[in-house]
């Protein structure tokens, strides 16, 4: 990686972590277990319906919607990662684990990712791609550079 694109990665892991920082202090909440409530189904509600109560929460605030992004896809990343390394030590993810999360919580991905549907269909491309990587049984690997442009 050239020294420009390492800045450049460094600059949007910060902006992230500021985005997150913003939203937790809107909800009042840490926003990794606001996101973690949704997708549990804490309270019986459906992911749906408390993805949109946390997004009513933030009224609309663009920093804040894109820390929980952030949260979300942190979150997903921890739920499918496996404690197996390639080479270059990074964890594996499990594919069909992926699968089932995006499947599980599209009604919740397209609330909260709404106001942003570039990144909502490179989600949709990615399930695409998680296909076709089962039907090859080839395994998926990821870090949190590559995760960070999801």
């Amino acid at each position: 990686m050239t020294s420009a694109t390492r800045q450049l990665v460094k600059a949007q892991e910060a902006e992230a972590v500021f985005n997150k920082s913003y939203a937790s202090r809107l909800l009042g909440v840490d926003s990794d277990k606001a996101v973690a409530n949704v997708f549990s189904g804490a309270g019986k509600k459906s992911s749906a319906e408390a993805a949109s109560e946390i997004m009513t929460m933030l009224k609309g605030d663009k920093k804040a919607g894109a820390g929980m992004q952030n949260a979300m896809k942190d979150y997903i990343i921890e739920k499918v990662q496996s404690t197996v390394k390639d080479a270059g030590e990074n964890r594996l993810l499990k594919a069909a684990s992926l699968e089932k999360w995006m499947r599980d919580l599209d009604p919740a991905l397209a609330i909260i990712y709404r106001d942003n549907p570039s990144k909502l269909t490179a989600l949709k491309e990615t399930r695409k791609a998680l296909d076709i990587l089962k039907r090859s049984s080839t395994n998926l690997t990821g870090s949190s550079e590559t995760a960070m442009f999801l």
